[in-house]
C-alpha cells in the first residue's frame, strides 16, 4: 500500500477558499479525515525536527536516530524533579517534541485556519529570503479505519513504531490543545515525509492515503493574517501562554495602525 501526492498546486486567496479546498480534498477521498500543516516558506521541506540542521556555538550539525533515543532517555532522567516520577515513554517523547528536542514527529493540525496561520505568519526571527517567499499548506488524508492507530496510552516504545503512522497525542500542553495538534511519525526522521510517496508499506504500517498542497501568494499573506485575526486566530489563541498574550497586545496595535493591510 502506498500514498500519492495530488499534482497541481492551487492558490489560496481567502479564508473560505482554504476551508472549501480542504472539504473538497476530503470528499474526493470518501470523506477522509484531513490533517494540515502550514509553512511560511514554500521552499521548506516536510522534514521532522530530527532531520533539520542545527547551529550552535559556531558549529552546524544534524542528529541521528541514535541521538534521538539518547535525547529521550536523558529527558526522562532530567525531568524527574519536575514531575516527581519517571515519565512514560510516550509522555516523554511528546513533551520532548513540544520543548524542542529533535525527534521523528512532524506537527499537523485538524484546523484549516490554524494551518493557514502558520503559512502567513512567521514565528521565527525575520529572514529576508523567507519574507519574499510564497507560503504553503500541506494536507494529508488519513485512512478511515483506526484499528491500526498507535495507542499512546499503552507502554510501547515510540521509537519502535513501524511505517508512516498518525499519532493522536495526550493533551500534554495548552499549546497542543489550542492548535488541535496531531503528529505523524516515520521510519527515518531525516527524510521529508513527501519523499515516501509511492513507496509500498503493509496495510498495518501506513495511515496516509493521499497528500496535497496549496500555495499562498506573498502579497496576500498580510491580508490573510488580518482576516485570521478578525476570526480570533491570533498569537494569543494559537499560543495560549504569556508569550502569546504579550505578542498579541502589540500585534493588535499593529493592525490598528497598519492601514495599508
Amino acid at each position: 500500500m502506498a500514498f500519492d501526492i495530488v499534482q497541481g498546486d492551487e492558490y489560496i486567496d481567502r479564508l473560505s477558499h482554504m476551508v472549501d479546498a480542504v472539504e473538497k480534498f476530503s470528499e474526493e477521498r470518501k470523506n477522509a479525515t484531513v490533517l494540515l500543516r502550514g509553512h511560511f516558506d514554500a521552499r521548506w521541506e516536510l522534514k521532522p525536527t530530527l532531520g533539520r540542521e542545527y547551529h550552535h556555538a559556531g558549529e552546524s550539525r544534524t542528529f541521528s536516530t541514535t541521538n534521538e533515543r539518547d535525547f529521550v532517555h536523558r529527558f526522562i532522567r532530567h525531568c524527574y524533579a519536575h514531575f516527581g516520577r519517571a515519565l512514560s515513554a510516550w509522555e516523554a517523547y511528546l513533551l520532548a517534541r513540544q520543548h524542542g528536542l529533535p525527534v521523528r514527529l512532524l506537527d499537523w493540525t485538524g484546523n484549516p485556519l490554524i494551518a493557514l496561520y502558520f503559512a502567513v505568519n512567521d514565528e521565527r526571527p525575520f529572514d529576508p529570503q523567507s519574507a519574499c517567499a510564497e507560503g504553503e499548506v500541506w494536507a494529508l488524508a488519513r485512512k478511515p479505519s483506526d484499528d491500526t492507530f498507535v495507542n499512546v496510552l499503552d507502554h510501547s516504545d515510540p521509537l519502535a513504531v513501524d511505517g508512516l503512522k498518525v499519532i493522536y497525542p495526550l493533551d500534554i500542553s495548552p499549546r497542543l490543545t489550542a492548535q488541535g495538534g496531531v503528529y505523524t511519525i516515520q521510519p527515518d526522521g531525516r527524510r521529508p515525509l513527501s519523499d515516501y510517496s509511492g513507496e509500498p508499506f503493509s496495510a498495518r504500517d501506513i495511515d496516509i492515503v493521499a497528500m496535497k498542497r496549496w500555495r499562498v501568494p506573498v502579497h496576500l499573506k498580510p491580508v490573510l493574517l488580518r482576516q485570521l485575526h478578525r476570526v480570533n486566530i491570533s498569537r494569543r489563541t494559537v499560543f495560549p501562554d504569556l508569550d502569546g498574550v504579550a505578542a498579541s497586545i502589540w500585534q493588535d496595535e499593529f493592525f490598528r495602525g497598519a492601514r495599508h493591510l
